[in-house]
C-alpha cells in the first residue's frame, strides 16, 4: 500500500552540511509559521487480533536542530525566517556536532523502549532491519515489499529531535515528532497510525501532544550549549514519554 505522507513534516532525514543544512532549518522555519494541515490519526482498532508484530529498525536523525522562532522570525514572518535562518543554522551545527562528539544514539532506546513495553502487554515483537520505499516525490510510503511473518508491521520515525525557542517565549524547549503507524503485514492496511510531539507544539491537528518537563528549559542557545547533556536528558525524557503513550495505546482491553 501506499502512504502519502501530506502533512507537516516530511519522512526524509536531510542531510546537516551545505544546501542540506540550510534547507532544513528554513524548512523548519516554515512548517512552524505556517498553518499545518491535518495530520493522519488512526486508533487502534482489532487488537485481539494482532498477537506478533515486527518492528522495523529506527533511523538515527542526522541532525538535531536548534532553531529561534522568538527573534526575526517570530517578528517578521518569513522575511525575519530567512534573516534568522543563518544563526539557525549555526546553531543547529553546533548543537549536532556536540551530540555527534558525545555518541548521543535517540533512536535504538526508543526502539528498545517501544519493544519492551509491547512485549509487557502481551504482544511477541521481532525486529527487522527493513523500510518502506520512498517514492519519487519524497512524500510517498510504499510498504508493499515488506514481507514478514508477524501478523502486523510497526513502523516508528523521527521527523524532528532538537530544540526550538517558539515566537511565545524566549527559552529553548524541546521539540520532538515521532510517527508511530501499524499496518496489517498481509493487506498493508492502516491498523494504527499517530503523530506525536513532546515539548514546542505544532499548528497541526490530529497531533498527540506530550507537555515537557519544564527542567529542560534554557534560556538562550549559550545556556542550552552550556547544559548539552541536561539537554539531551530532557530529548530522552521525551522520547520515553511517546514510548508510554504508544503503549497505553497498544495496551490490551
Amino acid at each position: 500500500m501506499l502512504f502519502d505522507l501530506t502533512s507537516c513534516q516530511s519522512p526524509i532525514s536531510l542531510p546537516l552540511s551545505g544546501r542540506g543544512s540550510r534547507t532544513l532549518v528554513l524548512s523548519i522555519i516554515a512548517i512552524t509559521l505556517s498553518a499545518c494541515a491535518t495530520v493522519p490519526k488512526v486508533d487502534l482498532a482489532g487488537q485481539q487480533t494482532v498477537k506478533t508484530v515486527t518492528i522495523l529498525k529506527v533511523t538515527e536523525p542526522t541532525s538535531q536542530p536548534v532553531v529561534n522562532l522568538g527573534g526575526a522570525a517570530g517578528a517578521f514572518g518569513l522575511i525575519g525566517a530567512l534573516a534568522q535562518n543563518g544563526v539557525n543554522e549555526t546553531h543547529t551545527k553546533a548543537y549536532t556536532d556536540a551530540l555527534h562528539q558525545r555518541e548521543v544514539l535517540f533512536a535504538s532506546p526508543l526502539e528498545s523502549d517501544i519493544t519492551n513495553q509491547l512485549r509487557s502487554a502481551g504482544y511477541q515483537v521481532s525486529s527487522a532491519d527493513l523500510r518502506p520505499v520512498v517514492q519519487s516525490d519524497t512524500r510517498t510510503l510504499d510498504y508493499s515489499a515488506i514481507d514478514v511473518k508477524d501478523d502486523a508491521i510497526l513502523h516508528v520515525w523521527f521527523t524532528t529531535l532538537g530544540y526550538v525557542s517558539p515566537p511565545s517565549k524566549i527559552a529553548f524547549q524541546p521539540w520532538i515528532t515521532v510517527r508511530v503507524r501499524l499496518v496489517d503485514a498481509k493487506t498493508k492496511k492502516d491498523l494504527y497510525f499517530k503523530t506525536f510531539t513532546c515539548g514546542y507544539k505544532p499548528a497541526a491537528e490530529g497531533v498527540v501532544h506530550i507537555n515537557s518537563d519544564p527542567r529542560f528549559e534554557f534560556d538562550t542557545f549559550d545556556v542550552l550549549m552550556a547544559k548539552v547533556d541536561d539537554s539531551v536528558d530532557g530529548l530522552k525524557a521525551c522520547n520515553r514519554a511517546i514510548a508510554a503513550q504508544v503503549a497505553s495505546d497498544f495496551a490490551r482491553r
